[in-house]
């Protein structure tokens, strides 16, 4: 079978969407006979800044370029132009929904797509997404509806997404699946045969917290820190890693700031960064994810491949992805700091249960969470097609 990867994104570009499409397309060509890619594609976004600024300051509301018809229509016709090159191409496969190349191909080719989220769920849950404006509602559950009309399976990584999709738009539900993705880790992560030496070197005596993520506020950084100061407040010995994104100067008070440590960019692709990633994630007891809205969380997977529990707001595709007492738990929103806290010192100073929820959050990993198992159920679906 000869797949089209149609991505907006180069075939290497780690930074676009976390990896994410990077490490889909390494792991589809391990499935098919041959891949071949359709991208990058140009995103023209200079005639909107206007229509931008206008939202922006005028009118306080949020403005999303890339739903704009004409984004799409000018993507589809350079897939289009690169697609006819390609020769004889039995799918067409794409990872994500917005910004998409399919949106307006006219095709007799299958279309698959892997995402994490319809636009009604974008609408519904991110919060980048709470005060969009009219005009990209509109346009965005027009584009939704046209994207699924001209696709053959729409694969979603959660039953929110898949079911946001199903609630909101015509489309039949055997023309829906759900698979999660996996993690997107440059660096083998350690076996489950190395966890019980891993947790000896998690020390009993300070409880070492990680949060990461690019925005401070959306990903629930202040709530982090309300958690580690619950924490202090017991007599717990706690520190808390911030990887991912700049502190802000006043997110830290004085009681707290020597058990803050601050990483804000770590490059997964970089040897040296990939390691000293590893190196948090094998360390840390717990990583915390109080995201204010997610359509999937992918940290929630790297943190399971090393053996670390996940705690976690219950939001959008993160409820697909921790079971309550396998991998981590789920916290109902709004949450307070101390439920969290209850729930870090109960374990905490409990090794033993502490360290079966380690072992079952890497069999989570192993069995379900990573791009080879996530791959080959994709495969078996598009050779039922």
């Amino acid at each position: 079978m000869r797949i089209a990867f149609s991505s907006v994104s180069g075939p290497d570009d780690g930074s676009y969407w976390s990896g994410t499409p990077l490490f889909m397309k390494r792991h589809l060509a391990m499935q098919f006979d041959e891949l071949v890619h359709i991208g990058p594609l140009q995103l023209v976004w200079q005639p909107f800044k206007q229509k931008h600024s206008i939202y922006d300051k005028m009118l306080r509301k949020t403005y999303i370029w890339e739903l704009e018809p004409l984004v799409h229509q000018y993507l589809s016709m350079q897939a289009a132009r690169l697609l006819k090159a390609r020769g004889r191409i039995d799918l067409i496969f794409s990872p994500g929904s917005f910004p998409y190349p399919n949106a307006f191909l006219e095709t007799d080719i299958p279309v698959v797509f892997w995402a994490d989220a319809s636009f009604a769920g974008l609408v519904e849950e991110h919060p980048g997404y709470r005060h969009i404006c009219e005009e990209n509602i509109w346009a965005g559950h027009a584009l939704q509806q046209r994207i699924l009309d001209k696709t053959t399976l729409a694969i979603f990584s959660s039953d929110w997404a898949a079911k946001t999709a199903l609630d909101r738009y015509e489309f039949d539900d055997n023309r829906v699946a759900v698979v999660p993705f996996g993690a997107n880790l440059t660096v083998q992560p350690p076996s489950l045969e190395a966890l019980p030496a891993i947790l000896e070197q998690r020390t009993s005596s300070e409880c070492r917290l990680l949060f990461i993520g690019r925005n401070w506020i959306e990903k629930g950084g202040p709530f982090a820190i309300d958690v580690l100061s619950e924490l202090v407040s017991r007599n717990i010995d706690a520190k808390l890693w911030v990887v991912g994104c700049e502190l802000p100067k006043d997110a830290v008070n004085e009681r707290l700031s020597a058990r803050v440590v601050n990483k804000p960019f770590l490059n997964k692709h970089v040897e040296s960064d990939a390691e000293q990633l590893g190196e948090l994630l094998t360390a840390s007891h717990f990583l915390i994810f109080p995201t204010m809205g997610d359509c999937f969380g992918m940290v929630i997977c790297e943190a399971n491949a090393y053996g670390v529990p996940v705690l976690a707001h219950r939001t959008g595709g993160v409820a697909s992805i921790i079971r309550d007492g396998q991998n981590g738990f789920l916290f109902a929103k709004p949450q307070q700091a101390t439920d969290y806290a209850d729930c870090i010192a109960r374990l905490f100073s409990d090794k033993v249960t502490y360290g079966e929820l380690c072992r079952t959050s890497r069999l989570e990993f192993q069995n379900r969470l990573n791009w080879t198992t996530a791959v080959d159920r994709v495969r078996v679906l598009i050779e039922s097609l």
